[in-house]
């Protein structure tokens, strides 16, 4: 059984290769980016599943 990790905000920018800043702007902006996992006030984080499968569709549309 495998369990999926959840990253935090700083860790999954770093996953999609964009800065902290830019993470906030997508998960604000694009209806398709991973929904995000709050466990306060200031603790968020988001299923590293979620942002592999979200790298995998914005691959798949970017293609010709």
């Amino acid at each position: 059984m495998q369990h999926d990790i959840q990253l935090r905000p700083r860790q999954a920018a770093a996953r999609l290769g964009i800065a902290t800043s830019t993470f906030w702007a997508w998960a604000k902006s694009d209806p398709d980016f991973p929904k995000l996992i709050r466990f306060g006030s200031r603790c968020t984080s988001v299923s590293s599943a979620a942002i592999d499968a979200y790298i995998q569709s914005k691959a798949q549309k970017a293609l010709p």
